[in-house]
């Protein structure tokens, strides 16, 4: 009896054994899994509408973002705007019906907070780079210059200046009277991940130097010449060559009426010359190509 019972007992610990490394291999592939980012140096920004139903948030600005300890530490680090703010606080902050009238200080408060909270969120996810330039997204005017941004300054300068505007607004109800530094703020938000999601042409690269921008529009500029190059010596023209042909007319007695009164109509003189009527018509012909290798050199413009 003592054999079946060693043999039971030496499967049951095999057992426990196998249980216990299968834990401990998918504790590890979820901790593996958690830790999975985007790669550095990629910047395909979402906007507001995006985290408002996803990672953790549902629509209607219900439930709570997996990103809050890394919204409180990065917020922590600008002005602390959203540092306190716990997971469902983020939720409705980023759904656009929670915020009140756009006429009122508290609703243009808001929307600032909205569009700057879906930045950091970029940033957060590494859909967005600290470093990356704001570039593109300062159209110009006076609307980046009070905030003393520039397409040179950095994501991080940006949510700096934005985010100090949005303290002092909301601190100080003597500031900004006019409502044009809250309202700068705001689409100063709205136009970094704008341009990051939409309109940077090297997507999804982050632009780190305005002269990687300057460098793609020339190389578009010369890779639409070189097209235009090629097709010349592809497509035949054609010649458009207008010549005159005489029409050959009847003879005026055939055109006369013929009449059946008795009394004749005076004779049409036949003797006096006519003038001629001409027909026009358009002949279209192909033009002989000069051959590619004997074409004239063409020479594309330096910038």
């Amino acid at each position: 009896m003592k054999y079946p019972l060693l043999t039971f007992l030496t499967l049951l610990g095999v057992l426990i054994n196998s249980v216990t490394l299968m834990s401990a291999f998918e504790a590890h592939v979820v901790n593996v899994t958690a830790k999975i980012e985007m790669p550095a140096g990629r910047c395909d920004a979402l906007s507001p509408g995006y985290w408002t139903n996803h990672d953790g948030c549902s629509n209607g600005g219900t439930g709570e973002s997996v990103w809050t300890t890394a919204i409180n530490e990065l917020s922590g680090e600008f002005s602390g705007v959203f540092a306190g703010y716990d997971g469902s606080h983020i939720c409705e902050q980023v759904w656009q019906p929670a915020c009140p009238s756009a006429l009122l200080r508290e609703g243009r408060l808001c929307r600032a907070k909205r569009h700057t909270l879906a930045v950091e969120l970029d940033v957060a996810s590494r859909h967005l780079d600290l470093n990356a330039l704001i570039a593109g997204a300062d159209q110009g005017g006076r609307l980046f210059d009070r905030l003393g941004l520039t397409p040179e300054s950095t994501v991080d300068q940006a949510l700096t200046a934005i985010e100090n505007t949005i303290l002092q607004y909301e601190s100080d109800p003597l500031f900004d009277p006019d409502h044009a530094f809250i309202v700068d703020a705001a689409w100063a938000a709205e136009r970094i991940y704008s341009f990051y999601e939409d309109e940077n042409p090297i997507a999804p690269q982050c632009v780190y130097s305005t002269s990687q921008l300057e460098n793609y529009v020339l190389t578009e500029v010369k890779n639409i010449e070189q097209e235009g190059a090629e097709a010349s010596f592809t497509t035949k023209p054609i010649k458009k060559e207008t010549r005159i042909q005489p029409v050959e007319l009847a003879p005026v007695e055939s055109l006369a009426p013929q009449s059946t009164a008795t009394t004749s109509a005076p004779a049409i003189p036949t003797g006096e010359p006519q003038d001629e009527i001409v027909e026009v018509i358009e002949v279209e012909e192909e033009i002989e190509q000069q051959p590619a290798e004997e074409a004239e050199e063409i020479e594309t413009p330096v910038f």
